[in-house]
């Protein structure tokens, strides 16, 4: 079943809903977007995902699900992670490669019927899908698609500005005059925090907004503006460069004589 059916396959099947806020007590879960993307918001945290970013959501943790466009999400419940959990106690982003995508369809497939209800207070075997998805998530969390946000007051105001308005051209030393800090505060906080210089965080910022948007099937031109480039082949070489596609081609990659047709509304699918 390609990805296009099972987006069918999943809407026909199951009970949706447009978004919602969701709290899960007996399992941890992995938001992976199947098409479009999402915001879930965390308390004060927000994450923006999309067909390259999933997160790893606690038991216990109360989140909003808010979907973009005609957008669809599986959460994917763990009941019994075992040796696992302990490792996973935190919300991480995480980059879903082809790998992790393919195990997440052969689990969605898998369950079709009646999505995380069956077995769900079995132990899953080394062979299952779920046990090699929890295998591959730490090192997904570490990979340079990751955007992490600076703990000091005042460079975590700069890094939410930022998000809010990517296309903001004030230089560190004005961004730091606006929070009242030296330039060098900032720079320390962002460097020691997130593990990125401050001009390395903007940037992978406003690639991770850039990829949200191309997958929302914004052309390339206008997400290049939107994010801050007065010139789309200097998009178009930092994109490739951050993310590793060109986005030309990722955005192709999202339109296809299989979209699904008739259909314009949101599906977040929500655990049994």
């Amino acid at each position: 079943m390609g990805l296009r059916q099972l987006s069918r396959t999943l809407r026909r099947s199951l009970s949706v809903s447009a978004q919602g806020t969701y709290r899960h007590d007996d399992a941890d879960e992995l938001a992976v977007v199947i098409e479009g993307s999402a915001t879930i918001r965390c308390g004060d945290d927000s994450f923006e995902l999309n067909r390259h970013i999933a997160l790893w959501i606690p038991s216990g943790t109360p989140h909003q699900v808010t979907l973009h466009g005609s957008s669809l999400i599986c959460p994917v419940g763990f009941f019994c992670v075992g040796e696992f959990e302990p490792a996973w106690a935190t919300l991480a982003e995480l980059r879903v490669t082809p790998r992790l995508r393919a195990l997440v369809m052969q689990e969605v497939q898998g369950q079709i019927s009646d999505l995380f209800a069956r077995h769900r207070a079995e132990p899953f075997s080394e062979s299952s899908p779920k046990w090699q998805i929890l295998e591959m998530l730490p090192g997904l969390e570490r990979d340079g698609l990751i955007l992490r946000m600076p703990e000091h007051p005042e460079a975590l105001r700069v890094a939410h500005a930022l998000r809010e308005n990517a296309a903001d051209q004030r230089s560190l030393e004005e961004w730091a005059a606006a929070v009242f800090v030296s330039a060098k505060t900032v720079q320390r906080a962002f460097s020691a925090e997130t593990g990125l210089t401050f001009s390395q965080w903007r940037t992978r910022c406003r690639m991770r907004i850039a990829l949200t948007l191309l997958c929302q099937h914004q052309p390339v031109e206008l997400v290049a503006h939107r994010v801050g480039y007065q010139s789309v082949s200097g998009f178009i070489m930092a994109f490739r460069r951050e993310i590793g596609l060109d986005p030309g081609d990722l955005a192709s990659s999202l339109d296809g004589p299989d979209e699904p047709s008739g259909w314009h509304g949101q599906a977040y699918v929500e655990p049994s």
